[in-house]
């Protein structure tokens, strides 16, 4: 019996007609884990050179430190729809290529940098590059690699995501100039420009895709249409933002940035750094856990599952919250330390690790690269509002609130993936969801 990658030919190929060759996948697995660590090295190196910067930048305001750290994911926002027009017309390696030389640019651009204004500028050139990168990526390695193995794949962007953060974090304690700390975040950027530029070849299914529209266009013209085509693909964008939601607003940001803050709101009388320490680790061991998980188990099941889970954590950490705004002091860390150590877990096996899998499951030619720059932007523009916002929120509200509005999103993420979301992981079959 065949592979299953060769035995399902792509959405739109016609029965008679062979699937495209598959890639090595050691070639897609290099582009996730390089990908990942890049990522989370850009989400933690501002928090990591802050001090450093407030050094240098002897007038560096609140506000200025709060959109230098939300910049990149400014830049993502708008990259994510360019790359998708980009993909869809020149290949995914060519949009691998830009985004590659974007985020290597702007991060020599910040080293260089000597004010405010410019080192922001060239960090939103950085996510300019992330929101090419990660639609151009997913979507290379999903038509690349063999199905067997795709979603282990995908799931890897996670795991290297922690390592990213940790690297940042790792650095900002030994090297204490941030030009050298930007300058470090060039070096994952610049090996993968030289990877697509040397060994990454182009998709042959967006080859032979393109080939087909461009030889078949009067065809296609006179083809009868799939009425449920269109529905499908609402559908899929519906999914895809949904996912893009449960990634960003079930408590990420607060639990995996401001930990700390955390501590601090249910117990004011002390802020033991072992917390957020733990919150770091179980993040790390959750994301690799998920990486053996997306590809064994149900995935509708284990992400509407950990969605539940996020939920009661967050509603549990929330109380504690509460608790020590009234009393002032709490007896112990642990129950709070358990609560975010289980949303860790919980986060990594559902909506963390699960994003870019399930949507490259469900983003099928030729609506792929509009699916995955749909749920790519309202990912990212949750991620900068979380990232913008939740400092302001729990000052002005309180941290309980905050995180009670949290956790009612992932209620939310979970009935409508409830109602929507299809299984997806071929070793279990494609079950249709509850209404559709």
């Amino acid at each position: 019996m065949g592979k299953l990658s060769d035995a399902t030919p792509p959405s739109g190929m016609p029965p008679d007609e062979k699937p495209p060759a598959r890639f090595p996948t050691s070639l897609g697995m290099t582009l996730v884990l390089l990908g990942g660590v890049h990522y989370g090295y850009n989400i933690a190196v501002v928090g990591a050179a802050l001090p450093a910067l407030r050094t240098s930048l002897a007038n560096l305001r609140a506000l200025e430190a709060g959109t230098l750290s939300s910049a990149t994911l400014l830049g993502a926002v708008a990259g994510s729809p360019l790359s998708g027009l980009v993909c869809s017309r020149y290949g995914r390696r060519f949009g691998t290529v830009i985004g590659e030389a974007c985020s290597t640019a702007g991060a020599i651009g910040c080293t260089l940098s000597s004010s405010v204004a410019s080192l922001i500028a060239f960090r939103v050139i950085v996510g300019l590059g992330v929101g090419f990168c990660t639609l151009a990526k997913p979507i290379y390695v999903r038509e690349t690699v063999c199905a067997q193995h795709v979603a282990t794949v995908q799931a890897s962007f996670a795991p290297a995501v922690a390592i990213g953060v940790l690297a940042a974090q790792t650095a900002g304690h030994v090297i204490a100039s941030p030009q050298w700390l930007f300058l470090l975040g060039a070096v994952p950027p610049a090996l993968l420009l030289a990877v697509s530029l040397l060994f990454m070849p182009e998709s042959p299914e967006w080859l032979s895709n393109r080939r087909r529209a461009l030889g078949e266009s009067k065809s296609a013209l006179s083809r009868p249409q799939d009425a449920g085509a269109s529905v499908g693909t609402w559908l899929h964008v519906r999914i895809a933002v949904w996912l893009a939601v449960a990634n960003q607003l079930t408590g990420a940001y607060p639990t995996l940035v401001y930990a700390p803050e955390l501590v601090h709101a249910a117990y004011p009388a002390s802020s033991p750094s072992s917390v957020p320490l733990l919150t770091t680790f179980f993040n790390f061991i959750g994301a690799c856990a998920a990486v053996h998980a997306m590809g064994a188990c149900r995935r509708r099941p284990l992400v509407i599952g950990a969605l539940l889970c996020e939920a009661v954590c967050l509603m549990y950490t929330a109380y504690l919250s509460f608790q020590g705004a009234q009393t002032g002091s709490g007896a112990s860390t642990l129950p709070l330390a358990l609560s975010l150590s289980i949303w860790c877990l919980a986060y990594q096996l559902g909506p963390g690790s699960g994003y870019f899998v399930l949507v490259g499951d469900i983003a099928l030619p030729p609506m792929d690269t509009a699916v995955f720059a749909i749920g790519n932007s309202v990912r990212y523009t949750c991620e900068f509002a979380s990232s913008l916002f939740f400092l302001p929120a729990a000052t002005a509200f309180g941290v309980w609130r905050v995180l009670l509005f949290h956790a009612m999103a992932a209620l939310t993420c979970a009935t409508g993936l409830v109602i929507m979301l299809p299984e997806t992981n071929p070793h279990f079959g494609h079950h249709r969801p509850m209404l559709f």
